[in-house]
């Protein structure tokens, strides 16, 4: 190498004539582009003013920014055409859910979780006598390999949709028959992990949305939802073992435990609201809770501003939601 080249190499790209390091700002960009800081240039917004928030708007003048227009359709650009619906942000009502899950709790003695379960499993039984009638008998047999398989009894031609005898338990077609003690107990306590998060998170939700936090009402409720989602399912279980152990059809013995699950529940939450079961102890703890010199009131400040610090967070993202739907409105208008 020459010695001019080696020269060269210590020169400017932005200046030419100038030394300066290759790796310095005034060394330049070196061979490759590269521009200012700031926005792309005016043509580059393709649907018109870039968002207010956006990085873009750093080095714009506010008052440019009605000067900048969408794209001609003579321009070529790799995006589609915004669409209103792109950009409509759907939010589910939880003030709604929660209002409604309490009034058919007052009127009805029961709740949408009970509901969407008694839906579920309304859906097994239908799917259960359509493939097996309703007097269908079947049991479990594990194989030596230990799979499972579920054996049909009776003529396989009165049953039209379920022809075979004998279906390996995880086998699609059967996957909503529920056989013998060991299976309802199974299927039970599956529906009662899905009801217990499920009722947490109601009430947790609830406490959140109420004007002062309180952690003994929130436990409190927690603990009685819970008493009676393990309640209801016992009695529930009790009564398939029961069936299952005198003989009973097995689409029969889904119903009646479906049935009689249902119904426990609403008479548990009967006795409790009659007997004021919860609220007594609801107000004993809260008592609890207002002793200073308690534990439950220090835990509870302190949680109380876990909540509040939540509260704040969730409600500023809820307002640029807003201001974000607000502008893609405006937006769509030029």
């Amino acid at each position: 190498m020459s010695a001019d080249d080696r020269d060269r190499l210590w020169y400017s790209y932005s200046y030419s004539g100038q030394y300066a390091h290759p790796d310095s700002p005034s060394g330049g960009s070196g061979p490759g582009f590269s521009c200012q800081l700031g926005p792309v240039p005016e043509p580059f917004f393709p649907f018109g003013p870039p968002h207010p928030a956006s990085p873009a708007t750093r080095y714009l003048c506010p008052m440019d920014i009605g000067t900048i227009k969408a794209v001609p359709h003579s321009v070529s650009t790799n995006c589609s055409a915004t669409r209103e619906i792109d950009h409509q942000l759907w939010i589910f009502p939880l003030v709604d859910f929660i209002n409604t899950n309490e009034e058919i709790k007052t009127t009805f003695n029961t709740d949408l979780i009970t509901l969407t379960q008694l839906v579920q499993s309304g859906n097994k039984l239908a799917n259960q006598i359509k493939l097996l009638g309703v007097m269908g008998r079947a049991y479990i047999k594990q194989a030596s390999d230990g799979k499972k398989y579920i054996i049909f009894k009776g003529i396989s031609g009165d049953r039209p949709n379920l022809t075979g005898t004998r279906y390996l338990s995880e086998n699609p077609k059967v996957a909503s028959f529920v056989v013998g003690t060991q299976e309802i107990l199974e299927d039970s306590a599956k529906a009662t992990r899905i009801s217990v998060v499920a009722f947490i998170g109601i009430d947790i939700l609830k406490e959140c949305l109420s004007d002062k936090f309180s952690l003994a009402r929130l436990g409190v409720n927690i603990a009685s939802d819970i008493v009676q989602a393990l309640l209801t399912v016992g009695i529930g279980v009790a009564a398939g073992a029961l069936l299952v152990a005198v003989g009973a059809p097995t689409v029969l013995t889904f119903a009646i435990i479906t049935v009689i699950g249902f119904g426990a529940g609403i008479a548990l939450s009967t006795i409790d609201e009659k007997y004021k079961l919860t609220e007594r102890a609801r107000a004993r703890m809260m008592a609890l809770e207002n002793n200073q010199t308690s534990f439950l009131y220090k835990a509870e400040h302190k949680v109380g501003e876990e909540i509040s610090a939540i509260h704040y967070t969730v409600d500023r993202v809820w307002h640029s939601v807003e201001d974000m739907i607000a502008f893609d409105k405006m937006h769509l208008m030029f």
